[in-house]
């Protein structure tokens, strides 16, 4: 089978680079590249997802990646991890991809990768795909049930005959992953009922009440208190916030409101990249690209880098007018926070959430392990 070029890939698992050569996806007759073929998938999954008229933000979004995808040569690895995502569901395999970097893609989500919708939740693409200078991108992490595992790695094997490219699909079998699927089996065989679990309300009171019971009072799903606290509070995150969150205190940011929007979620604190990311962008007119090399610069803590950063965020913050004192506040929290990847804190999150769900209204099937 004819290959493209070698790709390098970095795994988010375990920390590994693979370079793939990705083989060439067989498109229909009537589409004359891969590059177009997966466009036409896209906007067609962006309906299905949004609805047939599509907001100007989920179309420029769309295309700006779609264009960075082509550029790189990526259109046949993404179509083949739609593929075999289709097939594995078609064969009735429970598969997730949610807790991979890839949730930050709205390509991805609408290919029906995965369930998070990078748009409603904030995610940032170029957390997934860097095309700047020494360019990467991080696998797609996939969740399979234990019992279409083999399947699945057969179809991957025989349809594009590339033993290598068995490489890029790690499957991350997670504990809770496998709790969930068998409850969702058991479900079917003792109750009749075939359980979308990533159809399941965000709302619903009673999981809210268990995963929360002394934390802070919500009507809907906040992604970031359903880690696992305790580790969280000990190991990443500042004490204060997390006295904060008891005390259902918000801390005001310096009266602008563009901070107070992008930071509410996490009562005025940063702890997410994305958050970084954006207010740069917003504040101080960064690229993407730019916001991305600024987060990597804060994870290294490299000095020279983010002096050069510093300097620039505050001449371009303060040409648009924002006050300067407000800004260095800003910058200190920048370079003082611990960040976390809020796109995989998020998968994190919904699995917690929809093991929850299912413990409180299956508890049955939820703790019985036999399929």
């Amino acid at each position: 089978m004819e290959k493209l070029k070698t790709h390098t890939f970095y795994n988010l698992i375990n920390g590994e680079e693979i370079n793939i050569n990705i083989p060439t996806f067989n498109i229909p007759s009537n589409f004359e590249s891969s590059n177009e073929y997966l466009k036409y998938l896209a906007f067609e999954g962006a309906h299905l997802r949004y609805g047939q008229l599509l907001d100007k933000i989920i179309i420029e979004r769309l295309n700006r990646e779609l264009k960075i995808i082509e550029e790189m040569g990526l259109s046949d690895y993404f179509l083949i991890v739609a593929d075999y995502v289709r097939y594995a569901r078609e064969q009735g395999a429970m598969i997730d991809a949610d807790i991979s970097l890839s949730s930050s893609s709205i390509v991805v989500y609408c290919l029906g990768i995965t369930s998070i919708d990078p748009i409603k939740y904030g995610l940032l693409f170029e957390r997934y795909i860097y095309a700047g200078d020494n360019s990467y991108l991080h696998c797609i992490v996939v969740n399979i049930d234990f019992f279409h595992k083999e399947m699945v790695l057969r179809y991957v094997s025989d349809k594009y005959g590339d033993s290598n490219l068995l490489q890029l699909f790690k499957w991350d079998e997670k504990w809770l992953f496998s709790r969930i699927h068998r409850a969702v089996v058991n479900i079917k065989k003792s109750r009749g009922i075939d359980l979308d679990v990533y159809a399941i309300p965000l709302d619903d009171r009673n999981t809210l009440k268990s995963l929360l019971p002394d934390i802070v009072k919500t009507k809907t799903f906040d992604m970031w208190l359903f880690v696992d606290t305790t580790e969280y509070e000990s190991n990443y995150c500042n004490q204060s916030f997390f006295e904060r969150l008891r005390q259902r205190e918000f801390k005001n940011y310096h009266s602008i409101p563009q901070i107070a929007e992008y930071l509410a979620e996490t009562k005025g604190f940063i702890i997410f990249q994305e958050q970084v990311m954006w207010l740069s962008q917003l504040l101080a007119g960064f690229t993407p690209e730019e916001s991305n090399k600024l987060r990597i610069a804060l994870g290294e803590k490299h000095c020279e880098k983010l002096n050069l950063f510093k300097a620039k965020f505050m001449e371009q913050t303060t040409k648009r007018g924002y006050e300067k004192t407000a800004m260095e506040n800003l910058w200190n929290e920048f370079n003082s926070s611990i960040i976390l990847s809020k796109t995989v804190m998020l998968g994190s999150s919904l699995l917690w959430y929809r093991a929850t769900y299912l413990d409180n209204y299956y508890p049955t099937e939820y703790e019985r392990w036999e399929i």
